[in-house]
């Protein structure tokens, strides 16, 4: 051993006892050379990692889709939109937690943004060649008060049959077809616009009609407080007089004792 080591180590330095060399491998019978032992060119989201080589046993390399993932994305964007629609008729609800009314109810935004995402959601996929064109047609339905019911059969059968059908049923982007969730995206990013988007006209509204009323308050209690100074002058003036009165008629009533008095000093002689 210590003759081997003295082979590799020289004057303190290491010596090179085999040149470094390319990964070369056979794939689907085309030759293919590499610098590294990690491959990750060759198939898209596969990395081949070189461990052994051996010709006499060539490697079977199996990729299957990951339905499961699908099925669980699916199911999230289900689960976020019911927290909507609830979001939404706890607000135009009457008998909230404390008695009260919700503070949407009647709004028109309010009714119209639910209308569209109805009409989204509810919406066939035309004019692509697919299996899966509507939400239920992968088992997805919606019930009366707008939320979202997942078949989960239906869903894993139908992304099992053709995953691709049911990516596109919610992602496709065409100049013909839009996908719910593209359709769903592009209609938020207009509704939520700054600027221009129904909340942003709606909440300018709404912020007019509170300046307006501000406004008028302001003016109703500039008229009171006129009212009330009016009011005190008048109810000062009223006791000025009183009291102007009450001298009068202490005045009065003694000028009518002394004529009593008078009177019966004259009857008496």
């Amino acid at each position: 051993s210590t003759g081997r080591l003295s082979s590799i180590f020289e004057a303190g330095g290491m010596i090179t006892t085999v040149e470094a060399a390319d990964s070369l491998l056979t794939f689907n019978g085309i030759d293919v050379r590499r610098s590294s032992n990690t491959i990750d060119d060759l198939v898209g989201g596969v990395t081949l990692q070189l461990r052994q080589a051996d010709e006499a046993q060539p490697v079977t390399v199996g990729i299957s889709r990951n339905t499961g993932a699908a099925i669980e994305k699916i199911n999230a964007f289900v689960e976020a939109y019911n927290k909507v629609v609830d979001e939404f008729r706890d607000k135009q609800s009457f008998g909230g937690e404390a008695g009260s009314s919700g503070a949407l109810i009647g709004d028109g935004a309010a009714r119209a943004i639910q209308r569209k995402f109805r009409s989204i959601l509810g919406s066939r996929l035309d004019q692509v060649d697919s299996a899966y064109t509507t939400m239920a047609s992968i088992g997805i339905s919606m019930d009366r008060y707008g939320k979202l019911d997942v078949d989960e059969d239906k869903l894993a059968e139908s992304i099992d049959d053709s995953v691709d059908d049911v990516i596109a049923l919610f992602t496709v982007d065409s100049e013909t077809s839009r996908g719910i969730a593209t359709a769903l995206e592009g209609y938020l990013n207009v509704a939520l616009d700054s600027r221009d988007g129904v909340l942003a006209v709606k909440e300018k509204g709404l912020q007019d009609s509170i300046d307006d009323l501000k406004e008028k308050q302001e003016i109703m209690e500039a008229r009171l407080t006129l009212r009330e100074e009016n009011l005190w002058k008048q109810f000062n003036a009223l006791e000025q007089l009183l009291g102007s009165y009450q001298q009068t008629s202490t005045y009065l009533s003694q000028q009518i004792s002394g004529l009593e008095n008078l009177n019966k000093q004259i009857g008496g002689n």
